[in-house]
């Protein structure tokens, strides 16, 4: 038996869906077929389950909708009932049930495995006032096999949210898989593929009442688990800021895991496999697992699951949430030591491999990337290489490159789709600023004084250009300077092109402190990358995203109180680029999608102590949100300024991107360290992360020292929108 996990204290339940009757909506027509490897999957999950994982066949609970053949085709058969006896269809009432049986009978600590197979689709929202703030008055939902009837109900995303928070609740450790559409969009598919999902939305009324629980109860959960909740979950309540991030199936997941087949714009596909029929997520899932071993996370999982299914369905990018790094099948979370790329596409051929990363993250190129195996979690194990490889064609959020060096051949270590890159060398002269020394000071400098500048500058020359700082000759203008303080403190200072002391830097650097210089060269790459990333832009004027990212701030009421309705009033910007908001304020960000396109978003907040944090989504497991065309995303956040700030001024910056990207390389640590801090005089937005110890992602320079200009294909796939603001204590 395979050792992915232990064999006791694991509960599944598994439903799958290939009848659905009658398959025709009041005055709809057609609406949703009958499928054709939806059972099958369910069947084969089950037979690992047990053959690899050891679950006891009392632990499974399966509801399946089987209908006369398996080929998917339509037919009259369609229209006849299950195979299976009524008691294990999955109907809503039965799936209801089997949801809370299987809470109540697992003990705390139990690990609990959910997997669907079937419809996904959207109705009309009987929760029109919990769905006012995402722009939209929809639910998404599951597709019971009797939905055909107008009586019958939908599993919708309130409910699920409930019914997952109460096992979550209860101490269970979750994993959930839908291979299914969210919003069930229409695809056209080649003969024998067919899409779990239908492109309608179902207008029709249906019984608003649950026997999930109480509206009140469901109503309270869902507001408690989105940002417009009561601030109980601890992670949020500590950090003074809340944020909505929440889009597609169900709220962000807390305190689970969450694998969905596809995108909220995408088409889940199942087609044939070895001549049968089955879902691309499950075939390619089950196949990845079979050869896995201990230590094989979720986030693995996804890497090595993703690339196969985009390599034969394009349009089908599947979603993970939720705790990436825990064990597949296991309880201990394993942090990956950097931040790495996928690669997701090999050509063996002309010894190039695809990656998923390019110029909307500053990478061009010569940059230089390190491949590991896939499921890597320590990239500071060298001897783990596969290759090296350069990038030779950069897109705007995938790349080409090439293999310029192998390792591991003995252990015949291969490049893979999923493998694992990290970036090793920028290599653009772009992004690099210029320092100076400045030895010439009234009073002049003691011996002393001088010989520590000078350590400095030793240890800025001792990069020999492999880094992100050169020194300035003595014709050159400099970005940044570096130089004694001028008081009486014998300590070291860093200065803008002006001469003024960049301010916000602690603890202090003594001249005398050996390690200061090594220390001083951190600061100053530190910020440099805090000014590329900042810069970086899209400067295409004539991409169809130009202006299509909007962002406005709202003034929330006075008193209010994570939990109440907001009541919005704008904010007017001073000069019409800086807003001023007082400490302790909410506020309300609303990102604006005004293109005709699904764009994926995040936005980083840029802070006077020199840190830049996601702020959207802001759970650490998420990279980006879908926001829909001509839609709104709110995000609630209270302005925060750390002990001993008067002011801070905040720069929040969106990025939208047409394809799946991640902006957490973004994320950079606070350069003011006082001796003493408190947790709450932190100045971080969201829950506190492991702090990123190696820079990823840097920008280009400004487009006036640009050489290269953006490709268009490159500049019409992403874009930039961000807002000031000034905080006043």
């Amino acid at each position: 038996m395979s050792q992915l996990g232990r064999p006791s204290g694991i509960h599944a339940f598994l439903i799958g869906i290939d009848c659905y009757l009658p398959n025709r909506l009041p005055g709809d027509g057609s609406y949703y077929p009958s499928l054709g490897g939806c059972v099958q999957d369910i069947n084969y999950v089950e037979d690992f389950l047990v053959k690899h994982i050891g679950i006891p066949q009392d632990n499974i609970m399966k509801l399946t909708a089987s209908k006369d053949g398996a080929d998917g085709t339509e037919s009259s058969s369609s229209e006849k009932a299950p195979l299976e006896p009524k008691e294990r269809w999955p109907t809503y009432e039965n799936i209801v049930s089997a949801f809370k049986q299987l809470t109540n009978k697992a003990n705390a600590g139990d690990q609990v495995y959910i997997h669907y197979s079937g419809h996904g689709g959207r109705a009309k929202t009987i929760y029109p006032e919990l769905k006012e703030h995402t722009g939209g008055g929809l639910d998404e939902a599951l597709v019971p096999t009797d939905i055909g009837n107008s009586e019958k109900r939908y599993v919708r995303d309130v409910e699920l949210a409930y019914l997952l928070k109460k096992m979550v609740d209860k101490g269970l450790i979750v994993t959930i898989v839908l291979d299914s559409c969210h919003s069930g969009g229409a695809t056209r598919a080649a003969s024998g593929t067919v899409a779990r999902g239908t492109g309608r939305i179902d207008e029709n009324d249906r019984p608003a009442d649950s026997l999930v629980a109480s509206y009140d109860e469901l109503s309270s959960a869902w507001k408690e688990i989105t940002s417009f909740g009561n601030g109980s979950n601890s992670s949020r309540s500590a950090t003074g800021r809340n944020v909505q991030t929440f889009k597609g199936w169900i709220p962000e997941p807390k305190g689970y895991v969450l694998l969905a087949a596809c995108e909220p714009d995408q088409s889940a596909f199942e087609t044939v496999f070895n001549g049968e029929k089955r879902g691309a997520l499950t075939f390619y899932l089950l196949d990845s697992l079979k050869h896995k071993g201990p230590n094989f996370t979720y986030r693995a999982l996804h890497d090595q699951t993703a690339p196969k299914i985009r390599a034969k369905f394009a349009q089908q990018t599947p979603m993970l949430q939720g705790d990436r790094d825990r064990v597949v099948f296991g309880i201990d979370s394993l942090q990956p030591s950097l931040y790495a790329v996928n690669v997701t596409g090999l050509e063996r051929e002309t010894n190039r491999v695809k990656l998923n990363t390019g110029k909307v993250h500053g990478i061009g190129k010569e940059a230089i990337f390190e491949v590991y195996p896939s499921g890597t979690t320590d990239y500071t194990k060298t001897d783990k290489r596969i290759a090296v490889v350069k990038i030779i064609e950069a897109g705007a959020t995938e790349s080409w490159a090439e293999v310029v060096e192998r390792f591991n051949q003995e252990q015949q270590l291969v490049i893979e789709q999923g493998s694992q890159a990290v970036l090793v060398d920028v290599a653009s002269t772009r992004l690099v600023r210029k320092v100076s020394i400045r030895f010439k000071e009234k009073p002049p400098l003691t011996a002393n004084q001088i010989q520590a500048l000078e350590r400095v500058k030793n240890a800025i020359e001792q990069l020999k250009g492999h880094s992100l700082i050169v020194l300035a000759s003595q014709e050159e203008s400099a970005d940044y300077q570096v130089a004694k303080e001028m008081e009486r403190r014998e300590e070291y200072e860093i200065l803008d092109p002006g001469g003024n002391k960049i301010p916000n830097i602690n603890p202090p650097l003594k001249i005398s402190d050996p390690d200061a210089p090594a220390k001083i060269v951190k600061r100053l790459i530190h910020l440099i990358k805090y000014s590329n990333i900042q810069q970086l832009d899209n400067h295409d004027n004539t991409s169809p995203l130009a202006r299509k990212l909007v962002l406005e701030l709202f003034a929330l009421q006075q008193g209010y109180e994570p939990g109440d309705m907001p009541e919005l009033h704008p904010l007017v910007a001073r000069n019409g680029t800086m807003y001023t908001i007082n400490e302790g304020q909410y506020f309300l960000l609303r990102i604006h999608n005004l293109s005709k396109q699904i764009l994926k978003v995040a936005a980083v907040d840029f802070q006077p102590g020199w840190a830049v944090q996601q702020i959207f989504p802001r759970a650490s497991d998420t990279d980006y949100l879908n926001i829909d065309p001509e839609r709104y995303e709110d995000v609630i956040l209270r302005a925060y300024l750390p002990q001993g700030y008067r002011e801070g001024r905040d720069v929040i910056k969106a990025f939208a991107t047409v394809n799946p990207t991640s902006f957490r390389w973004l994320e950079l640590p606070s350069l003011d360290e006082p001796g003493q801090r408190s947790v709450a005089a932190t100045r971080a937005i969201g829950p506190k992360n492991e702090l990123e110890e190696f820079m990823a992602i840097m920008t280009e320079d400004k487009p006036k020292t640009r050489d290269i200009q953006l490709s268009v294909s490159a500049s019409h796939e992403w874009t930039t929108s961000q807002i000031e603001i000034e905080m006043k204590r």
